[in-house]
């Protein structure tokens, strides 16, 4: 059977220093070459002042209407400007497959959720010269709003996409903020997109809506960090957060979103590195795939639940049209709208829908998800891709969010 690897997080001491200055480095080094370290990026971080981006959680209804009145003002937006879709293309408003396959239609929003910002980037309009709908890349973006310097070059990029990326909450009880490198110019007018690269969404369901521990944070990978080979089957699944027990990883996560609240004052008291698996669910069973859970976790899988194994069977999610480029060609590009007619803007601000991103068939009689406890809650697909593709079989799909960008 094929050896699993499975990454362990350490997260105390990193998250310290991600609060302290906002940056999570993959590797905090000071090159030979004099790219930055540690040290020069949290004063870089300190100076930025207010050249920031803020990450709102909204919902859906808000964000049509917004959607709809920035379509009319501007004829600089794209031919499809005045679609809602979420970050994969698909329409937010019409999850679901129906009941013709004999089963109803459950749908969840997650009660908070988090994205981890490895790069920012902005496209002209095309009257302005930029690239065409659909064609954006890292190599043909206008401007450069975020990203790590110390990392820009093709010997870094060729590895991934995501050697850093900064962690940013999205609730309802308060905004996410993101530092931006370049600051807002005066040509901001000429801009009408945004494109993100993100090395994952993570959504955390509170225990009413999905009682089994395991599923209480569940990520969306964008960007393995892992070398070309691993990240062909890494990229575009879904996988859970199970947390450590005996190395200081807060029982508190399991009844609050505190894992992407990424609360300074909670992560400096952490009394250990707080070490996690990142684990695989089936996408035949909705259960998760076998491991050592046995000892040592506070959200093991159900006992008698697991499944062997099996790469085509990892839950998967329908992933964004856009690549990197030549450079990085199994790089997403979250491109979404970028609404720049309010005048004398100076911040950026997107406004985030999670609303429904999870979906499921069940014939009970409840809006719970519990696929290791609930058969009815169980999917029957044969693989990863079939679970996507084939609206007949009883299905599991998380979605990407949605989210529009404007000027404030």
């Amino acid at each position: 059977m094929e050896q699993i690897k499975y990454k362990t997080k350490r997260v105390a001491l990193q998250f310290a220093a991600v609060l302290a200055i906002s940056i999570f480095l993959v590797s905090c080094t000071k090159k030979k070459d004099g790219t930055l370290g540690l040290e020069e990026l949290t004063l870089l971080a300190m100076t930025m002042g207010g050249n920031q981006a803020e990450f709102r959680l909204s919902n859906m209804g808000a964000l049509a209407a917004a959607r709809s009145a920035s379509f009319q003002q501007s004829s600089m937006l794209p031919h499809s400007a005045g679609l809602l879709t979420d970050l994969a293309g698909e329409d937010p408003q019409n999850y679901g497959d129906g009941n013709a396959d004999g089963f109803n239609d459950h749908f969840i929003t997650p009660a908070a959720a988090g994205i981890e910002v490895c790069q920012m980037v902005a496209y002209k309009s095309v009257a302005k010269g930029g690239p065409a709908p659909g064609t954006e890349t890292l190599e043909n973006a206008d401007w450069k709003l975020m990203s790590f310097p110390q990392f820009d070059n093709a010997e870094d990029l060729a590895f991934t996409a995501c050697p850093a990326w900064t962690p940013i909450p999205i609730t309802g009880d308060k905004s996410g903020f993101l530092k931006l490198n370049n600051p807002i110019h005066d040509q901001i007018q000429d801009y009408d997109r945004v494109g993100i690269v993100a090395r994952s969404f993570v959504y955390y369901l509170d225990p009413n809506q999905a009682p089994e521990h395991s599923y209480r944070y569940t990520t969306l990978i964008l960007d393995s960090g892992l070398g070309e080979e691993e990240a062909d089957s890494v990229v575009g699944t879904v996988q859970t957060k199970i947390f450590s027990s005996t190395d200081g990883c807060p029982e508190s996560w399991l009844t609050s979103p505190g894992y992407v609240l990424w609360d300074q004052n909670e992560l400096i008291n952490l009394t250990g590195p707080c070490s996690s698996l990142s684990a695989w669910v089936d996408a035949t069973t909705g259960t998760h795939m076998e491991n050592n859970y046995s000892v040592g976790y506070l959200n093991p899988p159900v006992p008698g639940t697991t499944t062997v194994h099996a790469i085509e069977k990892r839950l998967k999610f329908k992933q964004p049209a856009t690549s990197g480029g030549a450079l990085q060609p199994s790089v997403y590009v979250l491109v979404l709208p970028f609404n720049t007619s309010k005048e004398n803007g100076s911040e950026l601000l997107f406004e985030v829908s999670v609303d429904n991103v999870l979906f499921w068939d069940s014939n009970d009689g409840n809006n719970v998800f519990s696929p290791q406890l609930d058969a009815a809650d169980r999917p029957n697909a044969t693989n990863g891709e079939n679970n996507l593709t084939d609206p007949t079989k009883k299905n599991i799909i998380f979605h990407l969010p949605t989210i529009l960008g404007s000027l404030k």
